[in-house]
Parts: C-alpha cells; sequence; structure tokens
C-alpha cells in the first residue's frame, strides 16, 4: 500500500535538500523530537522520485537497561513491518540504512488524517448527544475499522501496545490505517525478549506500565479507552480513571446505553481476563450503532 505517517501536518517545515543514504532526499520536517526526527522525503530510487518517509534514530536516544537505543527499535520496526506485509494496512516498508553514527527507516507515505484530527473535527463544539447522527455513525465504524485492524495485528501473532487515536490514520481512499510498531510484541514468538517501553498514558493498559510479560489483552484495555476519546471528545488521560464507577457514570450519562458502558468498563478493567474478546466489543458496539437514530 501506499503508507502513512504520523500526526501534526500543521508544523511542517521545509529544509535544504540533502541526499541521505544513497537514495533519499528529505524535503520536509514533519516532527522532531529528543530520540530523532521525521522527514517528508523523495525516493531517488529507479528514477521514481516518489514521496515516501524517513525517521531518523539518535544514538543513544532512549537507552534502556539493555544497551538499546533507537537503532534496535527502528530494527524491530523493521522486522515488524517486513512480517505484516500485506497482511496489515500499515506504512510497508521500504529500506534501512545507517549514516555517521545514525539510523534510518525508511517507509512508505500516504495522504491521510489521524483519528484524533478527525474527531476534533467532528465535534467542534458539540458533545455526543449534539453531535448530528451522520457523525456518530461515522466515528463508530471508524473504531470497528479499527477493530479489525487491530484483530489483523492479532492473527499475525503481534500485540500492538501503543494503540492511540495518533496511531490510526483515514487514509484519502477511505480506508484506516494502523501505525507505529516500536511497541509491539511477538506474542507467539515471544520476541523481544525484553520488550520495549512504555506506552501513552491514558491509553497505557496498567500491567504494561508494571513491565508485565505483554499480552494480547493489552490492546483490548487500548480501545477501551479509544473509544471514550471518540464518545467524549476528551483525552483519555483526562476521562479514565482507576475509579471506574466514575468512569461508568460519565459514560451512561454520555451513551445512555447500559450495554455500551459495561463493555467499555469491562475493557479497561485491572484484569485482563474480565476484557472482553475483539468479536464482543464489536458485536456490543455494531448493536449501538445499529440503535442509533
Amino acid at each position: 500500500m501506499e503508507a502513512i505517517l504520523t500526526s501534526d501536518y500543521e508544523n511542517l517545515t521545509r529544509i535544504r535538500p540533502v541526499r541521505l543514504g544513497k537514495y533519499y532526499v528529505p524535503i520536509q520536517l514533519l516532527k522532531t523530537s529528543s530520540k530523532g526526527d521525521v522527514y517528508g522525503a523523495v525516493s531517488l530510487r529507479n528514477f521514481s522520485f516518489s514521496r515516501c518517509i524517513i525517521k531518523h534514530g539518535n544514538p543513544g536516544a532512549l537507552l534502556d537497561q539493555y544497551n538499546r537505543d533507537m537503532k534496535d527499535r527502528l530494527l524491530w520496526q523493521k522486522s515488524v513491518l517486513e512480517d505484516l506485509h500485506e497482511s496489515v494496512v500499515t506504512p510497508g516498508y521500504i529500506d534501512y540504512f545507517e549514516a555517521k553514527g545514525r539510523s534510518y527507516l525508511v517507509i512508505e507515505y500516504a495522504d491521510g488524517t489521524t483519528l484524533f484530527d478527525v474527531v476534533k473535527n467532528s465535534y467542534q463544539d458539540k458533545t455526543w448527544r449534539t453531535l448530528p447522527l451522520k457523525a456518530k455513525r461515522t466515528l463508530l465504524n471508524l473504531f470497528i475499522a479499527s477493530l479489525a485492524l487491530v484483530d489483523s495485528v492479532h492473527h499475525k501473532g503481534y500485540v500492538h501496545r501503543d494503540i492511540t487515536d495518533s496511531n490510526f490514520m483515514l487514509l484519502k481512499d477511505g480506508r484506516l490505517c494502523i501505525l507505529d510498531f516500536e511497541l509491539s510484541y511477538a506474542v507467539e514468538k515471544k520476541t523481544l525478549e525484553h520488550p520495549f517501553l512504555l506506552g501513552t498514558f491514558g491509553y497505557v493498559a496498567p500491567e504494561q506500565l508494571k513491565q508485565a510479560k505483554p499480552d494480547y489483552k493489552e490492546d483490548i484495555y487500548s480501545l477501551g479507552a479509544l473509544l471514550c476519546f471518540l464518545l467524549s471528545n476528551t483525552p483519555p488521560v483526562k476521562f479514565v480513571s482507576s475509579n471506574l464507577n466514575q468512569v461508568q457514570q460519565k459514560l451512561l450519562k454520555i451513551t445512555l446505553s447500559h450495554s455500551l458502558t459495561k463493555v467499555i468498563i469491562d475493557c479497561l478493567s485491572a484484569k485482563r481476563s474480565q476484557r472482553p474478546s475483539i468479536s464482543i466489543l464489536k458485536t456490543v458496539v455494531s448493536k449501538y450503532l445499529n440503535q442509533l437514530k
């Protein structure tokens, strides 16, 4: 597929073109951080002049107790993307190279809008109760599409471990795409031996913060938090708390649905065994969607 990048397109910065590696010319700085920059670039390979994304890792950035840094995280993403090729709608791997001690991962590019921006643009100054029916249906259908994406990742044996509103993108062709496998873990293969840390506060399962052995149910927790965001237009870090009775009351007030509220609260349970399957979550959300008037 023609793939993607992350979120902040409003802060694009034009840069002076200087070739990286053999084939790539960065033309825009899309994101900058201490761990490395992300560039929009053009590939000169086979004179294609096609657009791509370059994720750059600074040496020593995010160095952990196992002496792994951004190079190791980029190599892990390379491995996962190669394995998910043609099975999951996600950015395709193009290339990996190193230059002057720095690491670079090249992935495919595609235009789109993050789920975060879709939600914000849908709500404007409205609430769930005052949203037009069409907007509600659109958001819930996007959530159902996110369930299918996560399910496809699980079927390949991976738990994503960073399900957030910024790690889904609605592409211009109407498909939803999942992003960023830096924290992912291969459950069946039990790799990496020591998963990368940590996750996004508000979305990350409590056991993930405690560095428990990864499990598919970590993503179920995050999907529950994502549904809270779609229904409330409030970041989960502000909406979700350890007081699930309080969260339950807020959700009931928004949705007027006991069944939908219950399945979300089950997703957010501290006990993995209490969290529902993706299939059950889809069934409950679909029923709620079909009953909207």
